[in-house]
């Protein structure tokens, strides 16, 4: 495997590991992602069951396509998890439109207001899980969060590990960059 592929593989386990942890605070705590939603204009206020039904739902489906693809790297759960994040980045802007200070909902209460940030790191989902569906399709699959273990405990713990913390890094990025970005227009350092 080259270098190139290496990088793509460690990015793609790390997008599709914060997008199934995105999805199990929605199925558990769907109230961030409620209030996202009504904040965007796409529900009535009166629509309480609905929308936290709707929330759930999504959860399911990010949770489920992000199993699926990490387990087993289906180019179809891959080109699926690249249009869920194009779908965040179209609610991103409709939510920025209505109120461009609401909570996006992603990652449960620790979600922050859309920024800049947040949608570049879901446009660099969109290219990897793409690529990663390509190569799939052109039969030059990357490998599985499953094939890491044929390579021995020393060689995956060390991989899951770094897995673990690059996900944590993209899914903190938006918020510590767009903080930053805020501070810096009210002179707070």
């Amino acid at each position: 495997m080259t270098a190139f592929m290496s990088l793509l593989t460690g990015l793609l386990h790390a997008f599709l590991v914060v997008l199934a942890a995105s999805g199990s605070l929605k199925l558990l705590r769907p109230q961030p992602t409620v209030d996202a939603m009504q904040a965007a204009k796409l529900l009535r206020p009166r629509q309480r069951r609905t929308a936290i039904t709707a929330a759930r739902a999504i959860g399911g489906v990010e949770l489920a396509l992000s199993v699926w693809s990490l387990w087993v790297g289906s180019p179809l759960a891959l080109a699926a998890a690249a249009l869920l994040f194009v779908a965040f980045n179209l609610f991103l802007d409709r939510l920025t439109r209505f109120d461009a200070t609401a909570s996006c909902g992603c990652l449960g209460s620790a979600s922050g207001a859309p920024g800049v940030a947040h949608r570049l790191v879901n446009w660099m989902a969109v290219a990897v899980l793409s690529l990663a569906s390509m190569a799939a399709v052109a039969g030059k699959a990357l490998p599985t969060i499953v094939d890491t273990f044929a390579f021995g405990i020393e060689t995956t713990l060390p991989y899951l590990v770094t897995v673990a913390v690059l996900a944590w890094l993209l899914a903190a990025l938006p918020a510590l960059s767009d903080l930053n970005v805020q501070n810096s227009k009210t002179g707070v350092a």
